[in-house]
């Protein structure tokens, strides 16, 4: 009887997991030349998934787009880094309502570095 118990909460744990909404990601990198600005877009790519975590990067140049998060939790992990040797950069973790995105920016000299999710 426990057996049947534990398999049926696995089983709704499981279930509810399966409605939990990924978030599409992207990585934006904004030159300033003179007095226009140069706009860079990318979709980040789903580099690892499974039940429970979601892990998405890209490159834009030499930066590096990076979000990691618990689809069960909807606590999130934003980075940008920049290469080649990632030592600098910024980093945020916070939780995700679903309904409005999150963002992470970073100012360095003329480029403006954007990390933004929500759903597509």
């Amino acid at each position: 009887m426990a057996h049947f118990f534990l398999n049926l909460v696995v089983g709704i744990w499981a279930f509810s997991a399966l409605g939990q909404s990924s978030p599409s990601c992207e990585g934006i990198r904004q030159e300033t030349i003179g007095n226009s600005i140069k706009e860079s877009r990318l979709q980040l790519n789903k580099t690892f998934e499974d039940i429970r975590t979601i892990q998405l990067e890209g490159d834009i140049g030499e930066f590096h787009y990076f979000v990691s998060g618990d689809k069960i939790s909807n606590k999130y992990r934003l980075m940008i880094v920049q290469g080649p040797n990632y030592i600098d950069g910024s980093v945020s973790s916070m939780t995700w309502d679903q309904k409005s995105p999150i963002r992470l920016s970073k100012v360095l000299g003329d480029y403006t570095l954007i990390v933004k999710c929500g759903i597509k």
